[in-house]
């Protein structure tokens, strides 16, 4: 029988979503970039030295990775930075 609820899917500003599987556990895992500042973005997870979220799969990962090669807006040095942290950071393997 289908499932006559609704789901719905919230990502926060900084990329990171809870997922809720059918055994009842959740994950908590980046499936964007999103916005590098704020509170769950990656800058403020780079530089508060924070447990890094893990992302999604090697994919999304690869994609943040593309995506900070490219954006205009960070300095080269903090560029550098964010390469580092975001290429060594985990995933979960899918």
């Amino acid at each position: 029988m289908p499932d006559p609820y609704p789901h719905v899917t919230l990502v926060s500003p900084g990329g990171v979503l809870t997922r809720a599987f059918a055994d009842g556990t959740h994950l908590t895992m980046r499936v964007t970039l999103g916005y590098l500042f704020g509170d769950e973005g990656v800058l403020t997870e780079m530089r508060e030295r924070r447990e890094p979220v893990p992302w999604e799969n090697e994919r999304v990962r690869e994609e943040a990775l593309e995506a900070i090669r490219t954006r205009l807006d960070v300095e080269d040095e903090v560029r550098a930075d964010l390469l580092e942290w975001v290429g060594a950071s985990p995933y979960y393997e899918g």
